[in-house]
């Protein structure tokens, strides 16, 4: 059994729970579950016993639906990645069409400061990545949410 628990709550916070005691599927309840930061310190003072050290986290939610009473010790079973960490991506010239055109145009970026690329640009060779160039890009203001200022 798969001893790692990942879930993306309603808050957006992601939970992994690597440990013995997580080794069941989580429930509805679980996956709906708002996490913090506070949400563990809630959970390793209730298990030490010790009081809260804030009224942040005594109000907290804790963890103990995503835990089990008898742990499972069975070992963790290693995934070996099927894509070498040190295979490069190929070179623009081994590339064609748009993927090329991207290439050549990211590799034109500054990535030596953070935050120094040109995002809109950069967000577009993303999109165009994953979802393929057949796709329409996102466009600012285009969700379902948005400012005055957007429109």
């Amino acid at each position: 059994m798969e001893r790692f628990e990942a879930t993306i709550a309603y808050s957006r916070s992601a939970r992994a729970v690597p440990h013995p005691l997580s080794g069941r599927p989580f429930s509805e309840g679980e996956l709906h579950a708002i996490n913090s930061p506070l949400t563990l310190v809630k959970t390793i003072e209730m298990i030490l016993g010790a009081p809260p050290m804030s009224i942040f986290d005594m109000i907290a939610n804790d963890m103990r639906a995503s835990l089990q009473p008898k742990p499972d010790l069975t070992p963790y079973e290693a995934i070996v990645p099927t894509q070498s960490i040190y295979e490069l991506n190929p070179g623009p010239n081994a590339l064609v069409g748009q993927k090329r055109l991207d290439a050549i145009a990211s590799s034109k970026m500054d990535w030596q400061e953070p935050d120094e690329v040109p995002t809109e640009k950069l967000n577009r060779i993303l999109w165009r990545n994953a979802m393929g160039t057949e796709s329409p890009i996102w466009k600012q203001g285009s969700g379902v949410f948005h400012s005055e200022a957007t429109q």
